[in-house]
């Protein structure tokens, strides 16, 4: 008899987590090295699922840069116990809208090594 849909593909576990303090350190760090790196110094990820940045805002976008950013939260999804994908949100101050990002796949990898973390 074969193997059920379900016991083909069992459901992962998925939860989001609040790691705004753990995180916003290393996440600045990474995003301004990204950024400021010369354009074909820069690995290349994929603009939607890989790194994505959702906004525009000029001055959130150096302070990003800058590595001077004030993320006002930071949400890890983990799925089975790993990290799957990261948003962050980066606080306007009152400067127009605030600039989210969405690092997953070879970028999530990425920011992972760079924090000292195993890598998914």
């Amino acid at each position: 008899m074969s193997e059920s849909l379900l016991e083909q593909h069992p459901i992962q576990s998925r939860e989001w987590k609040e790691e705004t303090d753990a995180r916003r350190d290393s996440l600045n760090q990474f995003l301004a090295k990204y950024l400021s790196a010369e354009l074909h110094e820069r690995p290349r990820y994929d603009n939607i699922t890989g790194l994505h940045f959702s906004g525009q805002n000029s001055h959130v976008m150096r302070e990003i840069v800058a590595g001077h950013a004030n993320p006002l939260d930071v949400e890890v999804l983990y799925a089975d116990d790993k990290i799957t994908q990261i948003h962050v949100v980066f606080d306007s101050k009152d400067k127009g809208h605030n600039i989210d990002v969405y690092l997953a796949e070879n970028a999530l990898r990425d920011y992972l090594v760079a924090a000292g973390e195993t890598a998914v």
